[in-house]
This record gives structure tokens, C-alpha cells and sequence, in this order.
């Protein structure tokens, strides 16, 4: 993926989980796989939060590949939970970081 693909996922608004594919890759940037994640909890579909980051689950770190940690508020049961992720530099200000 370029980095104006990953800009153009990022703007977009109206993706929906495809079901029994809450994270899915979506290509590959630079190397690394990049995931679309959604997270939902009580009130689905209204409260679903999509999130466009990298794979570093399994390989090396995001400040070794370029990336950005961000902590993100996902809704899990009734409550919401912070979790870090690693985005793409291009695409991290697309979501706002929920601890300072």
C-alpha cells in the first residue's frame, strides 16, 4: 500500500466488519501488514470503533518499523479500555490518542 492508500482507507467513514472478520488485513505497507480492526461491544452497530493499524503482534517493534503508538478507547461489555496500537505515521492523526 502507498502511503495515499492508507490516507484514503483512513477518510473513510462507512466501512462496516465484514462478519466473522472483525480484523482484517488490508495490505501491506513498507513491509508490515496493515489491519483494520473493528471493536463493538453492547450497542452494536452504533458504537463500533474501526481502527487502521500496523501488525506488530508478532514481529518487530513499532518504533523500529516507522510507526506511531497510540493508546485508543475500545468499547469492551459496557465500559470502554485503552489499547495501544501502531499506526502508520501518514495515518496517525486520524485517531485521537485517549491517554496524553
Amino acid at each position: 500500500m502507498t502511503d495515499a492508500q492508507l490516507v484514503q482507507l483512513a477518510k473513510q467513514t462507512d466501512r462496516k466488519p465484514v462478519e466473522g472478520e472483525p480484523n482484517l488485513v488490508v495490505g501491506v505497507h513498507n513491509g508490515t501488514k496493515v489491519i483494520e480492526e473493528f471493536h463493538c461491544s453492547d450497542l452494536c452497530p452504533q458504537n463500533t470503533v474501526r481502527i487502521v493499524h500496523y501488525d506488530v503482534a508478532s514481529g518487530p517493534t513499532c518504533d523500529a518499523i516507522g510507526g506511531v503508538t497510540k493508546s485508543i478507547l475500545v468499547p469492551i461489555a459496557i465500559t470502554v479500555m485503552p489499547k495501544a496500537y501502531c499506526f502508520p505515521k501518514v495515518i496517525a492523526d486520524y485517531w485521537e490518542s485517549s491517554v496524553q
